[in-house]
């Protein structure tokens, strides 16, 4: 039954496409906000792993394995936020993802951060990370670096 709860939770989410400025030009991706009752709501940041990766974790738009969407959905229904991004060069974003760093990404990260700590139905105090595979170092990265991180995962 609370699965059940969860889902018809995420059912009324809201799903916006956001372009947020980061160190190589644009980043596109997702940001899903859970239903507006809640406001301002603690969020998180995906982090893909190593590769290029669209926002929802797969790595062709024809994969259908898209893990972070999943995230997001789930966390909606929590009352979190999500915002996924597209890696650099990869769907939406500029940049170039062969040439990108461990820093690169971080710095990414780092813009996504600020983004939703620049919005008004966010709290700025509960804003966290969610790294995978390769992104369980960028994460970290980010934290040290950033003392007002409130969670890493």
């Amino acid at each position: 039954m609370a699965a059940l709860a969860v889902l018809l939770a995420a059912e009324h989410a809201t799903a916006m496409v956001v372009r947020i400025l980061g160190p190589a030009g644009t980043l596109a991706g997702t940001l899903t906000l859970p239903p507006r009752e809640r406001m301002p709501f603690p969020a998180i940041v995906t982090v893909t792993g190593s590769g290029a990766h669209h926002r929802d974790g797969n790595r062709t738009p024809e994969d259908p394995y898209r893990p972070f969407r999943e995230i997001a959905d789930r966390l909606a229904g929590c009352g979190i936020a999500t915002l996924r991004l597209d890696d650099r060069g990869i769907g939406g974003s500029d940049g170039d993802a062969t040439t990108a760093t461990a820093e690169n990404t971080a710095e990414d990260a780092q813009a996504a951060l600020r983004f939703l700590r620049a919005r008004p139905d966010i709290d700025p105090r509960r804003v966290g990370l969610i790294g995978h595979s390769y992104s369980g170092v960028i994460a970290p990265m980010v934290a040290v670096d950033d003392p007002e991180v409130a969670a890493v995962v």
